[in-house]
């Protein structure tokens, strides 16, 4: 489940990296890369998949 918080512009989204790429398959797109960053001091982790159409 995607959870809400305030961002500096509009209100923003944190979605688990996993069923976030649940849903682009589910789309029809292929994760082709994923970058993690972890805890950095008062910095969150987080994960950002790629995903390409599926031909």
């Amino acid at each position: 489940m995607c959870e809400p918080f305030a961002h500096r512009v509009a209100e923003a989204y944190r979605w688990p990296v996993d069923e976030l790429a649940r849903l682009l398959e589910q789309a029809g797109l292929a994760e082709v890369e994923r970058v993690c960053r972890g805890q950095e001091g008062d910095r969150r982790p987080y994960a950002v998949p790629a995903a390409r159409a599926v031909a």
